[in-house]
């Protein structure tokens, strides 16, 4: 895993890159827990 950057020196294009890179990040592992939630539900049932 990265370590984070020190945001002061990032400029705020590098900032808004980060920003797009960790909302995407953020969507991936939600799908993946709504699909886990999903096989977890269907196994109970």
């Amino acid at each position: 895993m990265d370590t984070f950057p020190d945001l002061g020196s990032l400029t705020d294009q590098e900032l808004k890159e980060l920003i797009k890179q960790l909302t995407d990040e953020e969507m991936e592992i939600s799908y993946r827990r709504r699909i886990l939630h999903g096989k977890i539900d269907i196994l109970r049932a």
